[in-house]
């Protein structure tokens, strides 16, 4: 269960999606490497914008077109959020 109630320095139940995507981040080494990437379902992608919104980083979750075109590509910290309809919340967890 995931929530944009933020007191007292944490989510009052769930994952912080923020946090963790940024944690992420850090964990490769250059990320100028490759082509790094963010793959979520729309709930996930929605819940990210919320809870980012929700401690007053709305600007971590960006948006642009590209070369005027409608298509819209959310970022989060520059890294494109690529939404995916095969993913779902409930997959099971890797161990």
């Amino acid at each position: 269960l995931l929530t944009n109630v933020f007191t007292s320095g944490a989510f009052s139940s769930g994952a912080n999606l923020p946090d963790l995507m940024f944690q992420a981040m850090r964990l490769i080494p250059n990320l100028s490497l490759g082509r790094p990437a963010f793959y979520m379902s729309r709930d996930i992608a929605t819940w990210v914008a919320r809870q980012s919104a929700a401690v007053g980083n709305a600007n971590a979750v960006t948006m642009d077109t590209l070369s005027g075109d409608v298509k819209m590509t959310e970022r989060f910290h520059g890294i494109p959020m690529r939404r995916c309809a095969s993913l779902s919340a409930d997959e099971a967890a890797l161990t």
